[in-house]
């Protein structure tokens, strides 16, 4: 897959020159820097981006290196919808078992402990698609 399909500014591939390698670096510093968000928040779940923190309802929660990762991503890119396969990418390390039915047990642990019996999930299924997250979801009248 190509590096900038997955989130990169720009790249470089060898052979390369410094005069390219520099003027691309020049580049992308007179681009304007966007303040990055120290805390990210949907709902009563906030994730503070310096100290790793993860608390609900101002209570500390303890999430999973996967879960975790999973719920950067997502807060990161909110209304983004992640396929199984990006998501397999980017919260599993290389080696490790990753498959579409580990993604949907990461979903369903992550969702059971932010969630608070909040029907529906702040984390949604589009189907056939994958997940994104959304802050206040509307209730589903059955």
């Amino acid at each position: 897959m190509d590096p900038l399909d997955l989130g990169a500014d720009d790249y470089l591939t060898k052979p390369f020159s410094f005069k390219e390698l520099a003027a691309r670096v020049n580049a992308l510093l007179r681009r304007p820097s966007k303040m990055a968000e120290p805390v990210l928040t949907v709902n009563e779940v906030s994730l503070d981006m310096t100290t790793r923190a993860v608390t609900l309802a101002g209570q500390p929660l303890a999430l999973a290196v996967n879960e975790y990762a999973l719920l950067e991503l997502l807060l990161r890119n909110r209304g983004k919808v992640f396929s199984y396969n990006e998501l397999m990418d980017r919260i599993f390390k290389a080696g490790e078992d990753a498959s579409k039915e580990a993604v949907r047990q990461r979903i369903t642990r992550l969702r059971k402990k932010i969630d608070r019996d909040q029907n529906p999930s702040c984390i949604r299924t589009i189907k056939g698609l994958g997940y994104c997250i959304d802050a206040k979801p509307e209730k589903v009248i059955s």
